[in-house]
């Protein structure tokens, strides 16, 4: 028996829901606290395995609207933002060791959608468009833990990190900076070594040494760090919005994943920008609201939203950013208006 599509559609979309489908613009504004979670991670900082971790509470805002296209089409432009960060304590574990570093450490972020829109005609609808996302850094303070030597010590223990093993390397330093006239610097850029009645520096073995130690202390003022990305993303979204404007209970769920197609890092310690296109990155967002129409025009919400964002190690020499996650859980409160 052939079943005709438009008494298909009929079992899946209920008859009510069809013909009380309106697809009408509106637009909000919100604003909330967001738990922010941010991990660094990489299998070989001098051969041994490494993750950062941080977590605080920042207050931020969103904003945007839908604009309606037609009967079953439209978009979202919409965008959320730290208003106010709250400096907390990032700590540095290795996990062989332990913490070997401490800094405080801020974290913003902001987030750009665009998401075309392709309504169901029962309240849910398809999306596809795009995403960019900033999110900026800044660390100071940095301190050692009573276990940094210990990391020192590993590290020095390595067959690259023996003594005729940094004996070479300085020799070739020695050479090429001779040939440039410049001094042999520490990650600080400061000359390393004794310097000479010609302003030239005797550099030692124990000079050398002294410079390649892990050493957070050296780290000063503040660092700061840029990442931007532009992601594509899919997913699917329900908004009771769409089928009964009336006074009454409203509500929205969404979900949405996506792959990053561009990505720059930005590091105030470093010379230069990293850049990498299709990387194989990817994005995750979800939201779930609960609200009330107060009139057809005007509504409030509550809403429960939760980002992921993953990035691969990103690497240019000796020049690199780790592997990298970030994760906001956001309690908001938005008004809807349709005027």
């Amino acid at each position: 028996m052939n079943i005709k599509p438009l008494l298909l559609a009929s079992l899946i979309i209920p008859a009510t829901a069809m013909a009380e489908f309106e697809n009408a613009s509106y637009s909000y504004l919100g604003v909330g606290q967001e738990t922010l979670e941010y991990s660094e991670s990489t299998n070989d900082f001098g051969g041994l395995k490494f993750k950062t971790k941080y977590k605080g509470s920042n207050l931020v805002q969103k904003s945007g609207g839908y604009t309606a296209v037609g009967e079953k089409y439209g978009f979202f432009l919409s965008t959320s933002s730290t208003l106010l960060a709250n400096e907390e304590r990032e700590k540095w574990r290795f996990p062989s060791i332990g913490v070997v570093q401490e800094d405080d450490m801020t974290v913003k972020r902001t987030a750009i959608d665009i998401l075309g829109v392709f309504h169901l005609q029962n309240g849910h609808f398809f999306n596809l468009g795009s995403r960019y996302n900033s999110v900026s850094f800044s660390r100071f303070n940095f301190s050692s833990t009573d276990r940094t030597n210990e990391l020192n010590a590993a590290i020095f223990a390595r067959a690259d990190h023996s003594d005729a093993e940094l004996t070479k390397q300085l020799n070739d330093l020695i050479a090429k900076a001779q040939a440039a006239n410049v001094c042999i610097t520490n990650s600080s850029k400061q000359c390393i070594g004794t310097k000479q009645a010609d302003g030239s520096y005797n550099v030692s073995l124990e000079d050398f040494k002294e410079a390649k130690k892990f050493n957070p202390e050296a780290t000063s003022g503040v660092v700061f760090e840029d990442m931007a990305s532009w992601s594509l993303l899919a997913g699917w979204g329900y908004d009771s919005y769409f089928i009964r404007k009336e006074i009454g209970m409203r509500y929205q769920f969404a979900f949405r994943v996506g792959t990053a197609i561009y990505e720059s890092v930005l590091n105030t310690k470093n010379n230069k920008s990293l850049t990498r296109s299709f990387g194989g990155d990817w994005d995750l967002h979800a939201l779930a609201g609960v609200g009330y129409q107060f009139r057809p025009e005007f509504g409030v919400m509550a809403t429960l939203e939760y980002n992921m964002i993953h990035r691969e190690e990103i690497r240019d020499g000796n020049v690199f950013l780790p592997v990298n996650d970030l994760k906001a859980l956001s309690p908001q409160i938005t008004a809807n208006w349709a005027f």
